[in-house]
């Protein structure tokens, strides 16, 4: 995240155009345009702590839409999200990577949490491996009411097989009123794999909303 106070041997790479204070300080470092602002919301195993709470990593992205992406909401989390001070209205693309508590164990406490604060402009998307919308759709239906904003679950490597869109490998589809918006994401040439690394390349298809949009929506009622 902000600011240039040493967390590791090599703080800084690189020329930074701009100057950085010491240390981040929540709401007084706007994210200037073309930049991105990596934050670890949570890095600690299953059992969280006060001082570290499970794997949760959240990226600013410095576009016209100023969006949020976070990877990963383990238990935890979401009480740093909510010190830094950031529009309750901006988390709403969540990507899994598991579904062990230590990687979306607050996805509950996201959306129990989201009518009570005064949101309820739309979904929250969260993308997962398989068997993340069956799991998280039965919890929701079991443990939350009616009220709470909707969530619209899609899984990578889901196949829909509609009239919009030819889906693909690791293809995505957003079903929402306003309109489908389809993710066609493929994996690009990537590095030898002790690199550790995966790169994917997502190109948004914006589509009219057809007749059927509504019976692709999850139902919490």
């Amino acid at each position: 995240m902000g600011g240039t106070k040493a967390l590791t041997l090599t703080p800084v790479v690189g020329t930074p155009k701009r100057e950085y204070a010491e240390s981040f300080v929540p709401g007084e470092e706007p994210l200037e345009d073309g930049e991105l602002r990596v934050t670890v919301l949570g890095s600690g195993n299953p059992w969280p702590t006060r001082a570290q709470s499970s794997a949760s990593v959240m990226v600013e992205v410095g576009n016209p839409e100023r969006d949020l992406f976070v990877f990963d909401l383990g238990t935890g989390s979401i009480a740093n999200y909510a010190s830094l001070k950031l529009p309750v209205n901006a988390l709403n693309k969540v990507f899994i990577t598991h579904l062990h508590a230590d990687h979306m164990g607050d996805i509950l406490t996201l959306g129990g949490s989201l009518a009570k604060v005064g949101r309820a402009d739309g979904p929250v998307y969260v993308w997962g491996p398989s068997g993340t919308e069956p799991r998280l759709a039965g919890l929701y239906h079991t443990l939350l009411s009616p009220q709470v904003v909707a969530m619209l679950f899609q899984e990578l490597g889901a196949v829909y097989a509609g009239p919009v869109v030819q889906t693909q490998d690791l293809t995505v589809i957003n079903v929402t009123k306003e309109a489908v918006v389809s993710r066609q994401a493929k994996v690009i040439p990537q590095l030898p794999p002790i690199a550790g690394k995966q790169h994917a390349s997502f190109t948004p298809v914006h589509i009219p909303p057809p007749a059927w949009w509504a019976e692709a929506l999850i139902p919490i009622d």
